[in-house]
C-alpha cells in the first residue's frame, strides 16, 4: 500500500458513509467490529436558504469514525507493507500490469490497482483520462444525534 502522506492517516477526517462494498471488504478482511460502530442517521434533510426543511428523505446510513475504520483496517496490515511518503503522479498500463509513477521519479509495477485516493484522484484520472480536481458539489453534510 503505498500512502502519500509522510505520517499517515492518523487523526484525519471525520466521519464517512462507506457504501454496502466498504462493509462487504471489511468482512472479507476480517475487520467486521469496524462496522458495528456508528451512528445511523435516519433521513437526508435538504435545508432552503431561510434554514427551513425544503425536503425530507427517509434514507437511512451508517455514519462511521474515519479514525476508527483507518485503525481496523491499518492494523492488518504489516508495516513493510504499508510505504509512507509515496504521492503518486500518474499510472500507466504496460501489457496486463499497471504501472504507478511517483513524484520522486520512481515507479513501480502492481496488479491490481485500487485507488482509495479521494479527491483529486490520481488513480481516477488515470483511468478515465479525466482531471478530477477539488470542486464544491452543491451540498454540505451536517448530523445530530435524534431529540
Amino acid at each position: 500500500m503505498f500512502e502519500r502522506s509522510a505520517g499517515g492517516l492518523e487523526g484525519r477526517g471525520a466521519g464517512l458513509v462507506p457504501q454496502r462494498e466498504v462493509f462487504d471488504v471489511l468482512r472479507q478482511i476480517g475487520a467486521e467490529d469496524a462496522i458495528k460502530v456508528g451512528v445511523v442517521a435516519r433521513d437526508r434533510i435538504t435545508l432552503d436558504r431561510a434554514g427551513g426543511v425544503a425536503h425530507r428523505q427517509t434514507m437511512p446510513q451508517m455514519q462511521v469514525s474515519w479514525n476508527h475504520l483507518y485503525h481496523a483496517v491499518r492494523m492488518r496490515l504489516d508495516d513493510a507493507a504499508y510505504r509512507l511518503g509515496r504521492a503518486m503522479r500518474g499510472a500507466t498500463q504496460s501489457g496486463e500490469e499497471a504501472v504507478l509513477h511517483f513524484a520522486d521519479g520512481s515507479s513501480e509495477v502492481a496488479d491490481p490497482v485500487l485507488g482509495a485516493d479521494g479527491i483529486g484522484s490520481v488513480v481516477r484520472e488515470a483511468v478515465t483520462g479525466v482531471p478530477s480536481p477539488n470542486r464544491y458539489a452543491g451540498y454540505v453534510a451536517l448530523a445530530w444525534p435524534d431529540r
